[in-house]
């Protein structure tokens, strides 16, 4: 038997990992720019949920349906490491991405001997647009992680099996163990061991001895599956066969919709849903219309991969591994009626494996054939992001909604934030904002949020007010109209109003809360929200220090407005009627507020 090939040059493992790195920052370079949403936290609202014990959160059950204790563990550290910043996330999870390109190319020097044939399968795998939304779906962060555990037990298995240290075989038990404990399906990287052992380590002669040595060293794997099973089932219960998408079920129909996905995905096609796989790249341009062109690109990409497998037909005993890798990764995901195209991250990588060993011994000629592949799967997948609007990308936009209110809020958190949707709109905002997405932008775990019908705090679109009583430290967000709503038991004019003549005729509101701001920072700069009322004018603006001053804000209606952290002592904010083109001079102010900012009760130096 040929045996596979072993190398430990480093230097081509991180030549490679990063130029292939380039390839995935171009293509994903839009993930970059998205905003945190609700799901992102899912580790911290567990936490929570728990009282703040690490260990009973990490062991129970996620949103009443997944066991993932080792994804809980490697996922929430970061929530108290890394600054509340999306930019900060999305580079964490282009690195482990990164990592994952550079384990794999390390498994690929032991299986393929052809450089070419490495580096077209590495190619394949960094051009793929399924990086996206590994990057920019921001808790996808755990996928990485899964992968990660995976190639390193596929890797360390495969070092044993060369030179059977012992080193090597501890280590593919620990990375096993965390495979396990990280996903329902971890386990199955059992089988892909057993392939390996099958396929690359028997040898002809005396295979009783051989079955024997192999069945004692999968002993202890069985044994940590079997651990997984059963604590699951203490712990949390049987898996809850209620659930309408992730319940366990064979359906036909679901298992082709996620084969048609999977065969898809290799070169960054799209024939599902495109909130989950994306919008047409190459084919839209050719062939805007029509579908056909994409599915007929599809069926030829697959025949060259059958075609280039069956020329490596020799090679049978290593083509062993990748077939089994890609069919255990895959089973669970036909058996699920949720179709993500990061579903098929691992069996993507067994594909490209696959690939590779396939292209081992290819002629030049195939060889340059599989690089122009490359080469349009990479434009195909560009095309794409560029003109993709993912579920997530949707969802995130929506989230940005409160950036300005975290911002201006951030050096004095209210108690509570009571964000208003119209009912239509209620479930999505509460899946957009879910806890504890807010809390923890503003640095306050003890803020509560919650999203209501507007109709049942009493909101008047038409006085933009609410009949809650006002109370301090309680904020209410029209999520429509991305204002803060004050309570119409809120004095029309309080102290900290300072009209051009007394009572104003028009019973407009104007002022600023907080006033004063607390600065702590030494900055002298602070953030604060503008609230107004007006009823005769049609149309108003607000300007700095004169009423002719730098145009803030443009109001067509009563509401607020939030600033940014520029105000600066005794700031001077200009209500102005503008209605009917007025002028801009001191006869069409209809109120002033005079903002100043404090130390007071800051902690001393």
């Amino acid at each position: 038997m040929m045996q596979p090939f072993s190398n430990s040059r480093y230097k081509e493992t991180f030549f490679v990992t990063a130029l292939a790195s380039i390839l995935l920052l171009l293509l994903a370079w839009p993930a970059f720019w998205y905003f945190f949403f609700g799901e992102n936290f899912i580790q911290l609202r567990v936490w929570n949920q728990h009282g703040r014990h690490l260990w009973p959160a990490a062991f129970s059950r996620l949103d009443g349906m997944f066991f993932r204790p080792g994804l809980f563990l490697a996922s929430i550290s970061w929530d108290f490491i890394l600054p509340p910043n999306p930019v900060v996330y999305h580079l964490r999870n282009f690195v482990f991405c990164t990592l994952n390109i550079f384990l794999l190319c390390r498994i690929l020097l032991k299986f393929v001997r052809s450089r070419p044939a490495r580096l077209l399968a590495i190619s394949l795998l960094a051009v793929s647009k399924i990086f996206l939304t590994l990057i920019g779906y921001i808790n996808l962060y755990e996928s990485s992680v899964l992968l990660m555990a995976t190639l390193l037990t596929v890797l360390f298995w495969f070092r044993y099996i060369e030179e059977r240290r012992k080193l090597d075989y501890i280590l593919t038990l620990f990375f096993f163990a965390l495979t396990t404990y990280c996903k329902d399906q971890g386990f199955v990287v059992i089988g892909v061991l057993a392939a390996m052992s099958l396929g690359l380590a028997l040898k002809q002669g005396d295979v009783r001895r051989q079955f024997l040595y192999w069945f004692v060293r999968f002993v202890p794997l069985v044994i940590v599956s079997l651990s997984y099973i059963c604590l699951r089932y203490v712990l949390t219960g049987p898996i809850n066969h209620d659930n309408p998408i992730y319940s366990p079920q064979l359906s036909l129909s679901v298992a082709g919709w996620q084969a048609i996905g999977f065969l898809a995905t290799l070169g960054n096609f799209s024939v599902t849903e495109t909130g989950s796989m994306g919008e047409r790249g190459l084919s839209f341009l050719l062939s805007p219309n029509s579908q056909v062109l994409e599915y007929v690109l599809i069926a030829a990409l697959w025949i060259m991969i059958v075609y280039t497998c069956w020329l490596a037909r020799g090679s049978w005993r290593k083509l062993i591994v990748p077939l089994v890798w890609i069919g255990l990764y895959l089973g669970p995901v036909f058996l699920v009626r949720n179709h993500q195209l990061y579903y098929y991250q691992e069996p993507l990588v067994g594909l490209v494996l696959l690939i590779g060993i396939s292209l081992e011994h290819a002629s030049r000629r195939l060889l340059m054939t599989w690089g122009v592949i490359v080469i349009l799967i990479a434009t195909n997948g560009l095309i794409s992001n560029r003109r993709s609007v993912y579920h997530w990308q949707f969802v995130a936009d929506h989230a940005e909604i409160v950036k300005p209110l975290v911002a201006a809020r951030t050096s004095d958190p209210p108690k509570s934030i009571v964000f208003l949707s119209q009912p239509a709109r209620l479930e999505f905002w509460t899946y957009v904002l879910r806890d504890p997405l807010v809390p923890h932008l503003l640095g306050s775990p003890n803020t509560t949020t919650k999203v209501v019908d507007e109709a049942t705090v009493g909101y008047d679109k038409n006085s933009g007010t609410h009949d809650r009583p006002s109370s301090k430290g309680v904020i209410f967000f029209d999520l429509e109209a991305r204002s803060i709503v004050p309570s119409r038991s809120t004095q029309i004019l309080d102290p900290g109003i300072i009209a051009s003549s007394g009572q104003n005729p028009n019973g407009v509101m104007f002022r600023a809360e907080p006033n004063p701001i607390q600065v702590c920072d030494g900055t002298k700069l602070g953030a604060t929200t503008l609230f107004f009322s007006f009823v005769a004018p049609d149309l108003t603006e607000i300007h700095l220090h004169s009423p002719d001053g730098v145009l803030f804000a443009t109001n067509a209606a009563s509401g607020s407005a939030l600033t940014g952290k520029w105000v600066t002592d005794g700031t001077v904010f200009f209500l102005q009627d503008v209605s009917g083109g007025k002028p801009l001079v001191a006869e069409n102010t209809l109120a002033t507020v005079k903002v100043n900012l404090t130390k007071a009760g800051c902690p001393s130096s």
